[in-house]
């Protein structure tokens, strides 16, 4: 969507109050250009679609309306727009018919397209185009804002004495009966009171303006109430709307009342709240009040029960002596209980607590690990495994209702370690780290000074006693050492195959002077990754299984290496292959001798063999490419008017080079003889084809030049005059209307084609319009941001005026033309000229503006494009 439209209804829906719509568009009904008036609150709007490609046809003159009763504004917006420019216009009318005041004109290709805004009630679309280039049109959406009316007034008609059941209203305006009915009322004020009737009065024609309203309890406090009615309006798109009205009253001749009320809506059991005795009664009285239980003579008390309790306040008149009471039931909130508190001073090697609850469902909040609040009552006692003194915590539980329990809990850290992993025959393992320290520890391996040693496989305990008596377990766990199941027995060349190792504990990792990381867990040795020259390579492979545990094989590598692959195009010659190493070796396999030579005779792959002095063999690759081949060369020499010459190879995919084709076009083969028709001698050029493969052929032509030169035009009946432009010079012409010299004369009018015969024997031709009169589409004026084509006939001649860029195809550029002036544009071609009258307009468009948000909406309508138009 428009992103300025979307920005201007946002605008208004902000800024004008009682203005609805503003939604963006769902299942809208789509209409195509025609004559045609719709009332539809929202639609989308396209071009007819009756022309080729369906786009909009020839000669269209059609004129859509949109009108819609009580609209305030029409937004349309195009999502885009393309018309031939200047001559398929489409105009837009702020009212209902073409008489109406203009919003804007559209023509050309509009990116984006403008936006405008009917305030009318009504907008109109006339579209025009004529009978030569149409384009794909348009598509373009609406929708409409509606000024609601104002809510009803509301009156009262009956008096408000207590105790009040009923009243009569009168509306400001007509409703319908049927939106009288209680669930459109509401009453606001003290009390529990209801509205139970609620009865349209002299309903007539289905409408009605008096109401009567009925009250259950009725209102009986001499205070103020608020009445209000919702009144279901539809607008005329068929949305509903709220109107709300409402009306304040006072009650009259009321007893004064007594309500109490708790300051705090919830209160946990033994925590203390305010109840307040509230008097409903005029603010001039005087009041005495005694609390029963308590006998507090205070507007307020303070009470913090724990169970449940009756409260009763007598108030008193101190003038007339009246008195009124009001009970109040306390209910105070239950108080959760733990029902396994932690009873004694723990130590942190204990198992988790869990905590039970009476009153399930809350959450638990340690306080010295607040992250630590849970829904499980679950208390970890090891998180104290750190420090020296005793550690103390309060788990606090709130329960759903909000009350609070707590608990304190002690705990003595306790923290033997991180258990341990040793492999079978290792190191002696000292334990120690333990906190708090100074403890002993005990063990059936435990030997003198904490010392272990890990000669029998297993899981061992260890006991560590801290001096608070706290007590706790560090385990070593013993394994058995990992063994390389096929470890390689031998002395191996770098160029075998790679070797794959197997062992008894899988899942760890392999390291070696040239295994990559990514190879680790893979087991794979690659014994060509190991360099060298002569002499012999020696490499340790580690495998360390998951358990830490280690077994060595040694590797013994012979190096060899045949070198990269290489390649080459058939037929390109012989050639040494390149990098074997250790020298001094041979090599063998087809197409090679002993010393290296390769001839690359045949196509294909070859799998070459290089021998080294130590004995090794290695492989390496050869391809050699097929050359392609030119199916279609030039075999003699061409004119440079030839048709343009389009190569077939057997190889596709590849690129041309030569001298005559430019880089842009080097994959399309096609060669352009006339690139060399102004040189002055015959031309030689070669074009090398390069395929996908890299390998190359070529083809060599000659050239001879030949140009008749450019197209020339006259008015009929003109001078004669001389064909100009052939080279090379010293030919003939020959054709109709034309001597042998060039002479033409402009006697018939038609286009004719006259031959140029050089001295190299070449033949070219020129085309030369002779035509009655010069002809040019018309055009009035034109916008300064514009570049404009002129629409001529016959071709040939030239532009001369303020702005032509291109004085052959009658190209300008308006910003350099005369500004706010007449402008004279000429067109001259052999014996006979045409002067063209341009207005240029640059509008004044005043100062500079800005606006904020909220700021009275503003259209900008822009059209013109920078493009070059109405081309043929």
């Amino acid at each position: 969507m428009n992103r300025v439209l979307q920005v201007m209804k946002s605008l208004i829906c902000l800024v004008i109050s009682t203005i609805v719509t503003c939604n963006m568009l769902f299942a809208q009904t789509e209409y195509m250009m025609q004559n045609n008036l719709v009332h539809d609150c929202e639609g989308i709007l396209t071009h007819s679609q009756a022309g080729e490609d369906k786009n909009y046809d020839h000669n269209e003159d059609y004129t859509f309306t949109i009108c819609v009763p009580r609209a305030t504004a029409i937004i349309l917006n195009f999502e885009f727009f393309a018309t031939e420019k200047t001559y398929d216009v489409m105009t837009i009318y702020d009212g209902p018919d073409r008489n109406s005041p203009v919003l804007g004109t559209l023509s050309g290709i509009l990116s984006p397209a403008p936006g405008f805004i009917a305030r009318s009630g009504c907008v109109t679309i006339h579209f025009k185009s004529d009978d030569n280039i149409t384009a794909n049109g348009w598509k373009m959406n609406w929708t409409v804002i509606f000024e609601l009316p104002a809510p009803p007034s509301l009156k009262l008609l009956s008096s408000t004495d207590c105790p009040l059941s009923d009243m009569i209203l009168e509306l400001g305006y007509p409703i319908p009966c049927d939106q009288i009915v209680p669930g459109n009322f509401n009453i606001f004020g003290p009390g529990a009171s209801n509205i139970v009737e609620a009865e349209a009065l002299d309903c007539l024609n289905g409408v009605t303006r008096k109401v009567r309203i009925k009250f259950d309890p009725p209102l009986d406090k001499p205070v103020n109430y608020r009445l209000n009615f919702a009144f279901k309006y539809i607008d005329e798109c068929g949305k509903e709307h709220s109107l709300i009205s409402s009306v304040l009253f006072s009650m009259n001749n009321c007893p004064f009342t007594v309500d109490i009320r708790q300051t705090d809506s919830t209160v946990c059991a033994g925590l203390c709240t305010e109840l307040e005795a509230v008097p409903y009664a005029d603010p001039k009285q005087v009041f005495r009040f005694l609390w029963v239980p308590g006998g507090q003579t205070t507007k307020k008390i303070k009470i913090c029960d724990l169970d449940t309790a009756n409260y009763y306040v007598v108030v008193t008149d101190s003038v007339s002596g009246r008195k009124d009471t009001a009970r109040f039931m306390f209910i105070p909130l239950k108080i959760p209980k733990i029902l396994n508190r932690i009873q004694d001073t723990v130590c942190a090697s204990a198992s988790n607590w869990n905590y039970v609850v009476d009153l399930p469902g809350g959450t638990f909040f340690p306080s010295k690990f607040p992250g630590q609040k849970n829904t499980t009552g679950v208390y970890e006692f090891w998180r104290h495994y750190k420090g020296n003194g005793l550690q103390s915590d309060t788990v606090c539980y709130v329960a759903p209702n909000g009350c609070k329990i707590c608990d304190t809990v002690l705990v003595w850290p306790i923290d033997p370690g991180q258990n341990q992993k040793a492999c079978l025959g290792g190191p002696v393992i000292t334990l120690n780290g333990a906190t708090p320290s100074g403890g002993t520890w005990s063990g059936s391996k435990l030997g003198p000074n904490r010392s272990f040693i890990p000669d029998t496989t297993g899981l061992f305990s260890f006991l560590y006693t801290a001096p608070n008596g706290c007590m706790a377990t560090r385990t070593i766990e013993v394994f058995n050492n990992p063994k390389i199941l096929n470890p390689i027995q031998d002395t191996f060349c770098a160029s075998a195959q790679n070797w794959q190792y197997q062992v008894n504990i899988p899942g760890g990792d392999f390291y070696s002077l040239v295994i990559p990381n990514q190879q680790r867990k893979s087991g794979i040795y690659e014994f060509w990754r190991l360099p060298g020259n002569d002499s012999l390579r020696t490499d340790t492979v580690t495998y360390v299984d998951p358990n830490g545990c280690i077994v060595r094989d040694t590797i013994y590598i012979i190096p060899v290496s045949a070198g990269q692959p290489q390649s080459a195009c058939q037929y390109s010659g012989s050639f040494q292959l390149k990098g074997a190493s250790p020298t001094r070796g041979f090599w063998s396999g087809k197409n090679t001798d002993s010393m290296g030579i390769f001839n690359p005779i045949d196509t294909g792959t070859f799998v070459i063999s290089y021998q080294a002095s130590n004995g090794c063999i290695a492989n390496k690759n050869v391809v050699v490419y097929p050359v392609p081949r030119i199916l279609n060369p030039i075999s003699d020499t061409v004119c440079a008017s030839a048709a343009n010459w389009k190569y077939n190879v057997d190889l596709g995919g590849g690129t041309f080079d030569a001298t005559a084709i430019p880089a842009a076009q080097n994959r399309t083969g096609v060669y352009p003889f006339n690139y060399w028709s102004r040189s002055n001698q015959i031309q030689r050029d070669i074009v090398v084809y390069t395929a996908p493969n890299t390998c190359k052929t070529s083809d060599t032509l000659y050239i001879i030049p030949i140009d008749a030169g450019p197209p020339e035009a006259a008015c009929q009946g003109s001078s004669d005059f001389d064909l100009k432009g052939n080279h090379p010079l010293g030919g003939r012409w020959m054709g109709n209307w034309v001597d042998s010299t060039g002479k033409f004369s402009p006697l018939s009018s038609g286009t004719h084609q006259i031959q140029y015969q050089a001295p190299n024997g070449c033949i070219d031709l020129k085309t030369v319009y002779v035509t009655d009169s010069i002809q040019i589409s018309p055009v009035d004026s034109l916008c300064y941001l514009e570049n404009f084509q002129f629409t001529f006939n016959p071709p040939g001649g030239f532009w001369r005026g303020p702005g032509i860029v291109d004085s052959v195809l009658g190209k300008v550029s308006v910003s350099k033309s005369n500004i706010n002036q007449w402008n004279v544009f000429n067109y001259h071609i052999n014996g006979c000229d045409r002067d063209v009258n341009v207005f240029v307009n640059k509008p004044n468009a005043g100062p500079d503006q800005g606006f904020v948000l909220g700021s009275p909406l503003f259209v900008f309508i822009c059209s013109g494009a920078l493009d070059w138009s109405r081309t043929t």
